[in-house]
């Protein structure tokens, strides 16, 4: 959103000061929740995700290594979201696919050559910590001149914090209230019943995919008119609306 207006305005020189800040407290947050997984991960496993005894170790091991790749997931999301702001879609969606998609491939490559649960959790966060570099370098060629070295600002970091706490509240309810089930069935029934479900509920929810692109090109549209009136907003409204429906 920041420097989506940045660019309207015309001040490319504050992309670098808006990415630092923003690289920076991704970093330190991601660091802070990586902590606190790990430190909790004995618990989750055997009380919230309630894997069966004999698995108990294994999952203690893979939610560890998901909690080291949580920065990593953190700061590639802001990489992408410079994509995004410079309106650079195929370059993001090119990344967006990468990333989605081994999740799925080098699950399946792991668990056909029976691989344990842990190492196949390596094995992702070693991919997103390789994409890393590969989305920075993408940022670098497809998004906006970076001006100088990334230096964090404290003024942008208040203003993100601002705009960034009603978006945590709502990013950290949404997916409790759409994937309830998910802790409800392996608690309630047991986490080999969670397969049969979470698979087509997967396929389903591919449906999101139109609405979700939209709203995803639509976000640095909306964020370069910010403050405007006229037809231009109204149409960037009406029409996707008409769409949709």
């Amino acid at each position: 959103r920041m420097i989506s207006a940045a660019l309207a305005r015309g001040a490319e020189h504050e992309v670098s000061r808006i990415l630092g800040t923003t690289l920076l407290a991704q970093a330190a947050l991601g660091a802070v929740a990586a902590v606190l997984v790990f430190a909790a991960a004995p618990a989750l496993s055997s009380r919230v995700f309630a894997f069966p005894d004999y698995l108990q170790s294994d999952g203690t091991a893979a939610l560890r290594l998901i909690a080291i790749g949580i920065p990593v997931v953190l700061m590639s999301s802001s990489l992408r979201g410079v994509l995004s702001a410079s309106q650079q879609f195929a370059a993001a969606n090119a990344m967006t696919i990468s990333s989605n998609s081994s999740v799925y491939v080098l699950s399946a490559i792991g668990a056909a050559a029976g691989w344990t649960l842990p190492a196949i959790v390596a094995l992702l966060v070693a991919s997103k910590a390789a994409l890393l570099p590969v989305i920075w370098r993408t940022v670098k060629r497809h998004g906006p001149r970076l001006e100088g070295a990334l230096r964090p600002d404290a003024r942008t970091l208040r203003e993100l914090v601002r705009f960034g706490s009603w978006i945590t509240v709502s990013n950290a309810i949404l997916p409790v209230l759409h994937r309830a089930e998910r802790l409800l069935i392996p608690s309630l029934v047991s986490l080999g019943a969670l397969a049969f479900y979470a698979v087509p509920y997967e396929a389903v929810s591919r449906l999101a995919i139109v609405p979700t692109s939209m709203s995803s090109t639509l976000f640095p549209a909306f964020s370069r008119l910010e403050g405007r009136h006229g037809a231009t907003l109204t149409d960037l409204v009406a029409r996707p609306t008409r769409y949709l429906t």
